[in-house]
């Protein structure tokens, strides 16, 4: 077998390729959201109608004002700290 040839390379530069043009270099319109942002509360969102909603915690419901959200919360921890209870009180070593 013979020898392989050497390949010159060019010597690495320390400056890598140019990045993309951005709009505003190219005399293009800048892409805004226009859309409105959603105020949101302790996880909870407030809609266009002035209700609040937490898809996540109480799915379907609505609430009038963040005291009632707080009291639904409230009352939601209340209600498994209970039942959490109950089911300790049935299974003791856990």
């Amino acid at each position: 077998m013979g020898q392989r040839p050497v390949v010159e390379r060019p010597a690495a530069s320390s400056v890598g390729p140019p990045g993309p043009v951005l709009r505003c270099e190219r005399d293009l319109p800048i892409q805004r959201n226009n859309l409105p942002k959603r105020k949101s509360v302790e996880g909870a969102v407030q809609k266009s109608n002035g209700k609040w909603s937490c898809p996540k915690s109480f799915p379907g419901s609505e609430f009038d004002d963040l005291d009632a959200y707080r009291a639904a919360k409230k009352q939601r921890k209340e209600r498994r700290a209970a039942h959490t209870g109950q089911v300790r009180a049935w299974r003791p070593g856990h």
